[in-house]
């Protein structure tokens, strides 16, 4: 299959077109990986990834904030970038992360592939997460690395 950019004309290869629709991560032991969305209510935020390599946790919160926080369309599009921790941040005194009603901390393995979606009824900041920190019920033990592809959209 080939796609075509509309702005430049510029002919793509499928798998060029996956790489730029695709975010790449790799997630040694004990790292995380979040991305925040800000949402308004009535939204759908919906995601796609594969497990490439070893096992990890995905998960989605809502973060409530206790104080005012930057919400420029700069900061938006950095945390739609994604970051990448060394470890489990702590908690802070200026913003909580709850689970989603309904949500749990779901378990992958090497081969899986996801697709998902969540109706917000609250606008606020959600943080879909994915966690190399603990060892899975389904491989029993923390992979020294593991590398998926998402994407994410709203």
């Amino acid at each position: 299959a080939v796609v075509s950019t509309q702005s430049t004309g510029e002919v793509l290869s499928h798998e060029d077109a996956m790489q730029s629709l695709y975010k790449n991560v790799t997630l040694k032991k004990g790292e995380m990986h979040e991305v925040t969305v800000e949402a308004d209510a009535d939204s759908v935020i919906t995601w796609d990834f594969d497990c490439v390599l070893g096992g990890f946790q995905f998960s989605l919160y809502q973060r409530t904030f206790s104080e005012a926080h930057c919400n420029s369309s700069l900061a938006a599009m950095v945390q739609m970038a994604g970051i990448t921790y060394p470890s489990t941040p702590s908690p802070t005194e200026t913003y909580s992360d709850v689970l989603v009603e309904d949500g749990k901390i779901v378990d992958y393995i090497e081969g899986d592939s996801v697709q998902g979606s969540y109706y917000v009824g609250k606008s606020g900041t959600y943080v879909l997460t994915w966690s190399n920190t603990s060892q899975t019920p389904k491989t029993q033990a923390i992979a020294n690395k593991a590398t998926f592809l998402y994407t994410i959209e709203m």
